[in-house]
């Protein structure tokens, strides 16, 4: 019994949806935790995506795979055959004509009666089912995507979700809490980062509230010189800590990005407008085309 070949891969491009969507990303450039808070992923996954499309693509490295455009399909070849074109047999005189009308229609019908070659199919487009798979790179999950650093010490993101801090420990701001995290930012004494599930959390120096982090799920968080700010998954934005100078007092609206500084803060709104309060510093003034 004649053996049925296999269907159509369940996703017949090169390059699934998921990581189509990656590469879409890596084209506007960031970091794999960056990507990670746009596409709602982990870093991990980010890494994993990118791997694997660096080995089914034969590329070396992210820039390649930023630069790398997929080729147009190639057209169909189609073939014909030139039709067949039967000479009229020359008129002869007496019995000659006729005879030579017969043998023309004899070679004509033998002609006609011939097997033709089998039109050749182009060749295949893709890889297809019994295509040998590419080697696959292992995400190296010890790898750092992001790093924060202040004063006296500093934090890093690994790929794995990790946040690893060295330096000086004076208030415990090295002591990372153990799980996974998006992002990290630290100040001059604490510091605070972002887990996968929204939360924010703080440790170190707490003398004036600032790692006393709010509950609720955020989007962004940013650790100031004795304050935070974080923004929400509404994109509404708080602040807490030291507000001697205002500089936790933050304004209504919903914004993209914040940065606390050492007695300010700054934030870019939805809009694209920058807004800064607290220390009124020449540094913390926004140009007028910014506002």
């Amino acid at each position: 019994m004649e053996r049925r070949g296999r269907g159509r891969p369940r996703h017949p491009d090169i390059l699934t949806p998921a990581e189509r969507r990656v590469l879409d990303q890596l084209r506007e450039g960031g970091t794999n935790a960056e990507i990670a808070v746009r596409l709602g992923i982990s870093p991990d996954g980010v890494k994993y995506h990118v791997s694997n499309m660096l080995g089914k693509l034969g590329l070396e490295n992210r820039q390649q795979l930023a630069a790398w455009r997929e080729p147009p399909r190639e057209r169909r070849r189609r073939w014909a055959f030139a039709p067949l074109a039967v000479p009229f047999p020359l008129k002869v005189a007496g019995g000659v004509v006729g005879g030579a009308v017969a043998v023309a229609a004899i070679v004509v019908a033998v002609v006609l009666t011939l097997p033709r070659d089998p039109v050749p199919e182009p060749p295949p487009l893709g890889p297809t089912a019994t295509a040998t798979p590419m080697p696959v790179a292992t995400p190296d999950p010890d790898r750092a995507v992001a790093v924060s650093t202040s004063v006296s010490h500093t934090c890093a993101l690994r790929a794995s979700g990790e946040v690893v801090c060295w330096g000086n420990n004076d208030a415990d701001q090295t002591d990372a809490p153990d799980g996974t995290f998006r992002s990290v930012s630290v100040a001059a004494s604490h510091s605070c980062a972002l887990r996968e599930s929204g939360e924010v959390v703080c440790w170190g120096d707490n003398t004036v509230g600032q790692t006393d982090a709010p509950a609720g799920t955020f989007t962004s968080v940013s650790a100031g010189g004795l304050h935070t700010c974080a923004i929400r998954q509404s994109g509404e934005l708080v602040c807490w800590g030291n507000n001697a100078l205002g500089q936790t007092d933050a304004p209504p609206g919903t914004f993209r990005s914040v940065s606390a500084g050492l007695a300010h803060t700054c934030a870019l709104r939805e809009t694209g407008e920058i807004e800064c309060w607290g220390y009124e510093h020449p540094a913390a003034r926004v140009p007028p085309d910014l506002r």
